[in-house]
């Protein structure tokens, strides 16, 4: 009866201890299971508040003051083009460029000419300093028209070195007035580059707009002094001596 007794608490002794084990496994079990869902509460606690953070600093940052503008060079827009003459002789050549394209101003002729402009756009920005041009772009546009000769078929080797020599003259004049003009709005792009500031965008604008004014009239006045001080000897030569 005693030997029984015995292996009853022997075995109710196992059994216990077998429950104690599975309980303290189950513990870990928890307790693994618990520090990491404490872990990622954490880390998405901590990514909320750096988004937070993040989110806050660009919310009150200070957006970036606009630019004074800026171009390197103006804008240059040339086309060529031509009116013709046609004929083997000079006084035949002449008479066409006298009667058809030959152009009379204060007495001076005009056998080729350039049509030209100059002419801006800009954008005011406000900074800490005031009005002043952002972004801006100056442009020229130019049509230079030169007489072109349709055939020299049966001239002589004179008329046409003569003409050659004319019209290469005529070119050279015209491109000379396309390079004050490109000078003249190369000056209001720098002009413009080094543009202060104004209290207003109406000082600005007026500012701006007396610039243009002063800049285009002095390119107006060195194209006549050209036009003043050129001596037509080619179309001389080729026309009035002969």
């Amino acid at each position: 009866m005693s030997y029984i007794k015995v292996l009853v608490t022997v075995a109710l002794i196992i059994t216990l201890a077998g429950i104690a084990g599975y309980a303290g496994y189950i513990y870990l079990a928890i307790k693994t299971f618990s520090d990491e869902v404490v872990n990622i509460v954490e880390n998405v606690e901590k990514r909320v508040e750096v988004e937070s953070v993040s989110e806050s600093t660009a919310m009150y940052k200070n957006p970036e003051e606009p630019k004074h503008g800026y171009q390197a060079a103006p804008v240059v827009n040339v086309k060529n083009e031509s009116y013709f003459v046609s004929g083997n002789d000079r006084e035949t050549l002449c008479n066409q460029i006298n009667v058809e394209e030959r152009r009379v101003e204060e007495d001076r002729v005009q056998i080729g000419y350039i049509l030209s402009s100059m002419r801006y756009e800009y954008y005011a920005v406000l900074t800490l300093k005031g009005y002043t041009i952002g972004d801006f772009t100056v442009t020229t546009d130019s049509v230079i028209t030169v007489p072109q000769w349709t055939s020299s078929g049966g001239a002589s080797d004179d008329t046409k070195n003569d003409w050659r020599r004319f019209k290469d003259a005529v070119v050279a004049h015209e491109n000379e007035h396309q390079s004050i003009l490109v000078e003249n709005a190369t000056e209001f792009v720098n002009t413009l580059n080094n543009l202060g500031y104004y209290p207003t965008e109406t000082a600005l604008n007026v500012a701006v707009e007396g610039l243009y004014d002063a800049a285009y009239k002095q390119l107006r006045e060195e194209q006549e002094n050209f036009d003043e001080e050129y001596e037509n000897e080619p179309f001389q030569h080729f026309c009035e001596n002969h």
